[in-house]
């Protein structure tokens, strides 16, 4: 049984479905970058809600796309969190801080 080997041709689908993030413009409010980040999370989250209720009635639903968007949910608000919980711990830092 023979091994195909990797090379560009098999890479080039891969490449292509990874999106590069847009850059973060240096005016942007720090409060829009951060309700922006909030919303995708939000957005994420519905999507997969929309997909289980989908697949949970009966319709015409890939269970692939269906876990793949629970666990995209899942991921985003994880990261949601570990931000958060970073803010916090240097909102504290500052504050025990001796002046």
């Amino acid at each position: 049984m023979a091994i195909p080997s990797i090379g560009p041709a098999s890479i080039g689908p891969l490449q292509e479905s990874i999106k590069p993030q847009q850059p973060v413009k240096q005016n942007t409010d720090f409060g829009q970058v951060l309700m922006s980040a909030l919303d995708n999370v939000s957005n994420a989250e519905t999507t997969a809600d929309q997909l289980a209720l989908k697949m949970a009635s009966n319709q015409d639903v890939d269970l692939h796309q269906v876990v793949l968007a629970m666990e995209e949910s899942n991921l985003k608000m994880q990261m949601a969190i570990q931000v958060r919980n970073k803010v916090i711990e240097a909102y504290q830092d500052i504050m025990r801080m001796p002046v």
